[in-house]
């Protein structure tokens, strides 16, 4: 009889803090939106590249062997496996960086913007 491989349980409190550890990520399309809208309102639509792109490489790129460099473009193939013992957070700091930058650029337009008249 073939020995039974044992399954490493998902426990709440790890699922809890990869979804936590997600978020920054997700930040990071959502600035990249701001940041397209507020500097050309009227070419709107690029607000939808990042987040396309963003699926289009977390999903589907590791199906079609892309280079590492190439999936780096996602902010999402910077989040680690917080689960794991040796946890390296570097990746996330850098997305955070470029989040805050997103956001303070995208705000910088839309303070230029006349919505007042």
């Amino acid at each position: 009889m073939p020995r039974r491989r044992r399954r490493r349980r998902v426990r709440f409190g790890d699922a809890l803090l990869q979804a936590v550890a997600t978020v920054p990520a997700v930040w990071t399309v959502a600035a990249v939106s701001v940041a397209a809208v507020g500097a050309r309102p009227a070419v709107s639509l690029v607000a939808w590249v990042g987040v396309l792109a963003s699926f289009a490489l977390t999903l589907l790129g590791p199906t079609f062997g892309l280079d590492d460099w190439v999936l780096g473009i996602s902010p999402f193939w910077h989040v680690p496996d917080v689960a794991a013992p040796d946890v390296d957070l570097t990746g996330l700091g850098w997305v955070s960086l470029f989040t805050l930058g997103f956001v303070l650029l995208g705000l910088a337009g839309f303070r230029r913007r006349d919505l007042a008249r």
